[in-house]
Order: structure tokens, then sequence, then C-alpha cells
């Protein structure tokens, strides 16, 4: 008779595994506008510095005629360039970034963690004419307002916030406001008209006429919204724009600068 054999199971423990490492870089927005980003954010960042010709006159455009303003609103700042090259190497300045989408919004806080100089503070909401809740899907990383007609896409509620009640309650005046929002731009500017009327903050606006158009808003009704409170819109050199209505509406996206007095 065979001896019997006993198999002793072994359980090694295995090291723990090591936290994934994230990366900090140091980014040049513009020349003498450096900052410290988060490696997540560089893809995107490029496109404001070399990937994309009319992001880049963007950047320059808002650098040059925000360099006088002391508080930028940053609606659909994603992961904060805007609010970095606004404040980076300027004490005295300050910009309040708002990002309703989890992801961009993450990766906005670490930016600004990774800045520690820089007077910068998040907001994670939606802007709209009215305080409550909004439906929005995603579109690559970031959310857009669903359109009531739209059945058919998966979506996600977010708070969304009216610009007056939020400045109001914040008590932010901003003198400078960025504005690119994926077709939900007619609804913030339409909630923030007390304010706007009052305190004619310099704005640089993203139009996006298909998702407008999606909301059921033409780019007719935005002009003459903008209009109405008493701006003219200029393009990103500081020219008056005329027949802004048909320019507008014959291009799907365009950044444009909206203000009380000529530019240039």
């Amino acid at each position: 008779m065979k001896p019997r054999v006993h198999l002793v199971r072994q359980v090694i423990p295995l090291p723990p595994l090591e936290p994934q490492i994230q990366l900090s870089l140091k980014f040049n927005i513009a020349p003498k506008v450096k900052v410290n980003i988060h490696e997540e954010s560089l893809f995107a960042f490029e496109f404001f510095t070399f990937r994309n010709v009319e992001m880049i006159d963007e950047m320059r455009s808002f650098l040059k005629f925000s360099s006088e303003k002391q508080t930028l609103l940053d609606i659909g700042a994603l992961f904060g360039i805007f609010s970095l090259a606004f404040t980076a190497g300027r004490p005295d300045k300050k910009a309040f970034a708002v990002e309703p989408s989890p992801a961009p919004y993450n990766i906005l806080n670490r930016n600004i963690s990774l800045n520690p100089k820089l007077k910068i503070k998040s907001y994670p909401s939606a802007m709209g004419s009215k305080n409550g809740k909004l439906k929005m899907y995603y579109d690559w990383m970031h959310l857009v307002s669903l359109p009531k007609s739209n059945r058919t896409k998966e979506f996600t509620e977010v708070n969304v916030l009216k610009l007056d009640d939020f400045l109001k309650n914040e008590n932010i005046i901003p003198d400078v406001i960025k504005l690119d929002t994926e077709g939900s731009e007619f609804d913030i500017i339409q909630g923030g008209k007390k304010f706007l009327k009052k305190h004619r903050p310099l704005i640089f606006l993203e139009t996006h006429t298909q998702l407008l158009n999606e909301l059921g808003i033409s780019i007719t009704k935005l002009v003459d919204l903008i209009h109405s409170l008493g701006y003219k819109i200029y393009d990103l050199e500081g020219n008056l724009i005329n027949d802004s209505k048909k320019l507008l509406a014959s291009i799907p996206n365009y950044r444009v600068i909206l203000s009380h007095k000529s530019l240039i």
C-alpha cells in the first residue's frame, strides 16, 4: 500500500500594488504664462498652443483683451485652461471655474491643487436660466444639455444654477466671463440678464449653432438677446461684426467677444 501524500497549499501574500503615479507637467500656455498641469490635461491644452489655429487665436485674444480685468467667471471650464491662464503670474487676479462634468471637474481640481498660489475656486454645477435639475448627455468627457425632443440618448441629471442667483449668493462680480457650454449659452445669458445689464462684463463666447437648434434656439434669437443687453459682437481681433446673425448662422462653432464698447 502506497503511503498517502498530503499536499500543503502555501499562500504567499503578494506585495501591495504601487499607487498609480500621476504626473505633474510644466506647461507654457503662452509666453510668460507657465503653469503646472495634470498629465490628463496635456492633450486638450495642446489645442490652445499648436494643434488648432482657431483655439490658439482664442487664447491670444483672451489674454490680450482680459489683461486689465481682475475677476474671471469661467463657465464650461473643463480642465481650467482659461482660469489658469488668467491667474498665472498675477497674484491680484482670481477666477471662478464652473464645470458640471464629473471627470473634467476632478482634473480641474487637480490642476488647481498643482498651482496653489493661483486664486481659483471651482464649482461642480451647470448654469442656466433657472435653478433646478438639468438633463445632460455625454459627448466625449463633457456633458451637453439634452434636447426635450430626444428620448433615446442616455442621460444624467445635474444641478443647474441661475446665473444671477449664483453670482449674488457667492458674492462674485466678474468683469470678464468665458462662456463655452455646448449649446447652453442662450439659457445662461438669459439667467444672467440682471447682472449683465448692471455690470456689463466683457464676455468671450463660443456659439454652437447646431446644438442651439436642437434645443429649439436659433442664432437669431441668441443675437437678439445679446443686443437687448446692450452688447455688440466682435471677432477675436476686436473688429465689430456687423451682420452677426448671418455670420454665426453659417458656421457651426464660432468664437466671439461681447462688449458694450469698442475694443480697438
